[in-house]
């Protein structure tokens, strides 16, 4: 199945690179280096290394970022999305003809910001995008329907996407559920095999 990638048609395969962040194999959370003790620092690091514009991973990737009140209750650190690490304010577009199932903004520390949840018929799934700037949510209505490759959103800065270091999290959704305008991004390990399930990689979508 062919999408246009959601980072648009501007960058090419040759301008990505992995950033990982599980515990099991990243750099991130070796100390020794004083330069990894921030996630800010290592995104800059991992960039200047590869020289890539844009870093991008993390589907099912188990992670100790989460150290907010938001995860920390329930231990949930499998990442459920993919992360693509570039500028805020860079532009989205929409991978497919797409309808605006609901937004909404998650205001909590590390949480996702502004959020966009949109239906893809061509999936039958739904695509969350969170972590967004605030002028994302300006003049969208839900039930509106947007043509592939139009412009949909912008990533947000540190001060309206969470507190993270700007990126933005791609997820698909197969069942939502009652859910409107938030869907978890991380789950417990016990809860893995049903989100591995209802969450598919959304690669295509990013690659495309």
């Amino acid at each position: 199945m062919k999408f246009f990638p959601i980072m648009g048609d501007a960058y090419k395969l040759v301008d990505y690179s992995l950033l990982d962040l599980s515990v099991d194999t990243s750099e991130y959370y070796n100390n020794v280096n004083p330069k990894f003790d921030s996630l800010k620092d290592y995104v800059a690091h991992v960039k200047n290394r590869t020289q890539c514009k844009l870093l991008y991973g993390g589907y099912l990737e188990h992670r100790a970022i989460y150290t907010s009140n938001h995860f920390t209750g329930d231990k949930r650190d499998f990442h459920l999305g993919i992360d693509v690490w570039v500028a805020a304010n860079t532009p989205l577009f929409a991978p497919c003809d797409m309808v605006l199932h609901s937004m909404a903004y998650n205001n909590a520390e590390l949480d996702y910001g502004y959020t966009l949840i949109y239906y893809l018929q061509k999936m039958d799934c739904h695509l969350l995008l969170g972590h967004l700037s605030k002028s994302s949510l300006v003049d969208k209505e839900i039930g509106m329907s947007v043509k592939e490759k139009s412009l949909i959103a912008f990533l947000g800065n540190s001060s309206e996407n969470g507190g993270w270091e700007p990126h933005v999290h791609v997820q698909l959704i197969k069942d939502m559920g009652e859910n409107k305008g938030d869907y978890p991004g991380v789950c417990t390990q016990s809860d893995l095999d049903f989100y591995r399930s209802n969450c598919p990689s959304p690669i295509n979508l990013i690659l495309a």
